[in-house]
């Protein structure tokens, strides 16, 4: 068995080692080191490339180029000890697997590591999407990035891991000046090497390293416009469907959220499911604005200037497939984004888009009828959207929280607003988690998240002042109806329900629920004639 490392640049202390004598110590080096510390054999190397990190990584990335063929090589950073429960630890690994690696604790996805090369300065935006665009022409996916920690490497030199170290190597020097994204490359490329995976081993705290990192670029604090420009690029190269669930939430810390008076990157987004909306073709695109349209392959995906992304979501529902996506904008874009959702069935205007740029970091709309809570829920109950026994089960959860029944805000959720910050994503959690399910409606789910968080929205009082026409008879595009699971005549026992609520909510009935059983949307949804 072989432990070797590489100092370059004087850039690590050689480190201590238990002295195994059926072992091997090897440390390759530039010249810049004392070469006097036992058990080490030292090993001048005779690579020309003059980045100092690229002729470290040399033999790290090409054991095979030193050693022979079946020999045992563990490589490890000459910044760490090894000990003797790391020598015998090794000796375990060789006699059951060829090559073991270890896991990153930090577990980035591929588009967070890409984020961090940029913002540390390991590379340049062009570097990155060069990269980008090559892994993608060879059928590379963001979803296939699973983040190792390649300080360690446990290889035995059969002709399978000689082949991956090859094509590692050729994929780092062709690529980003840091190894992990190209040893990703490697295992996608070369299937037929088995890797055995596990947990990190070393005390990463436990390090003799000398110097800092040497970046390749200058580091300059990011804003949160080069962030997103980034991450959108790398969007249309992967395509979105990689991206599900698989953004950003791991990069780099403390990314600035620069509102200002003006927004001027925008995404607008909406979800379309059972062929339920079609977008009109009158509506008005800015060519600044993203628009992204995700969907469940039931839509005509031809117009207007929308992505259109279609989702492989395990939710049978199409409902509560919409209200995910609705309700859950950080799970499909990088964090500080701007965000607009709008119900697909609008006609979008100029006005709404300039309106926009001043309506972050989180607003809504207030219904045009300014609803109290027992009005809300009635709209819903008498129109056969949730059962009796759904409002029951929601209601009495509710009654075990400190949500004040009195200060419902009578939210309109057709237009939303939103920054992508880590306290949005508490709101739209809270919101998601009392929305979802049996409750088929999000405008009560809503105010709840508002209230239990604390997270206060700007509201639009008059919702005709957000640019865009609204009201039912402005659902221009609309061709389906709201589902509904309850029983069309549970209309006839609204007053008996509120009467069994009244000790939940502490609200009169003749107080709060002045709005007629909804006559109007009751003769729309075929509840009565």
């Amino acid at each position: 068995m072989i432990f070797y490392t590489c100092i370059t640049n004087d850039y690590d202390w050689v480190p201590d080692a238990y002295y195994d004598p059926s072992c091997r110590y090897v440390c390759f080096h530039d010249g810049s080191i004392e070469t006097q510390k036992a058990p080490w054999e030292y090993v001048l190397l005779e690579e020309t490339e003059e980045c100092f990190v690229r002729k470290s990584y040399h033999p790290k990335h090409l054991p095979h180029h030193y050693f022979d063929e079946g020999e045992f090589t563990v490589w490890i950073d000459a910044s760490y000890p090894i000990t003797k429960e790391f020598v015998e630890f090794s000796r375990e690994l060789m006699e059951e697997f060829d090559f073991t690696i270890q896991i990153h604790p930090d577990e980035r996805t591929l588009f967070a590591e890409f984020n961090k090369l940029c913002t540390y300065g390991f590379s340049d935006y062009s570097e990155i999407i060069e990269m980008a665009k090559l892994m993608h022409s060879r059928g590379y996916r963001g979803e296939y990035y699973n983040q190792t920690i390649n300080c360690v490497l446990w290889r035995k030199l059969t002709p399978e891991v000689i082949k991956w170290c090859n094509t590692w190597r050729d994929w780092y020097m062709g690529g980003v000046n840091r190894d992990q994204i190209s040893s990703s490359m490697a295992e996608y490329l070369v299937p037929e090497c088995k890797i055995n995976r596990i947990p990190l081993q070393i005390n990463l705290s436990n390090s003799g390293r000398k110097k800092e990192y040497i970046q390749s670029y200058p580091i300059t604090k990011p804003k949160n416009k080069d962030i997103v420009d980034l991450q959108n690029s790398l969007h249309q190269i992967f395509g979105f469907k990689d991206l599900v669930k698989n953004i950003i939430d791991k990069t780099v810390d403390n990314i600035p959220h620069e509102y200002g008076d003006s927004v001027k990157d925008l995404v607008v987004f909406t979800c379309v499911t059972n062929n339920y909306d079609e977008f009109p073709e009158d509506s008005y695109y800015d060519p600044d604005v993203r628009y992204v349209c995700f969907h469940d392959g039931k839509m005509d995906t031809t117009v207007g200037a929308w992505e259109y992304v279609e989702l492989d979501l395990d939710i049978e529902d199409p409902r509560d497939f919409a209200f995910y996506v609705k309700a859950n904008p950080h799970e499909f874009f990088p964090k500080g984004t701007h965000t607009v959702w709008i119900d697909g069935c609008f006609k979008l205007t100029k006005d709404f888009i300039e309106n926009s740029r001043t309506s972050f970091p989180f607003s809504v709309l207030r219904h045009g009828s300014k609803f109290s809570f027992l009005d809300e829920l009635l709209e819903g109950y008498t129109c056969a959207f949730y059962s009796r026994q759904c409002v029951m089960n929601f209601m009495e959860r509710l009654g075990e929280t400190d949500y004040d029944f009195k200060k419902y805000a009578s939210p309109q959720c057709t237009i939303i607003w939103r920054t992508l910050t880590d306290e949005q994503r508490e709101f739209d959690q809270a919101w998601y988690t009392w929305g979802g399910g049996e409750f088929n409606r999000d405008t009560i789910p809503f105010d709840v998240a508002r209230q239990l968080t604390g997270i206060e929205p700007e509201f639009y009082d008059n919702r005709d002042d957000c640019g865009i026409e609204l009201g039912f008879f402005n659902k221009v595009g609309r061709k389906g109806k709201h589902p509904q699971r309850g029983k069309f005549d549970q209309y006839m026992t609204a007053n008996n329900l509120l009467k069994k609520l009244q000790p939940i909510t502490k609200l009169n009935p003749r107080l709060y629920a002045k709005y007629d059983k909804h006559w109007f949307y009751m003769r729309h949804y075929g509840i009565i004639d």
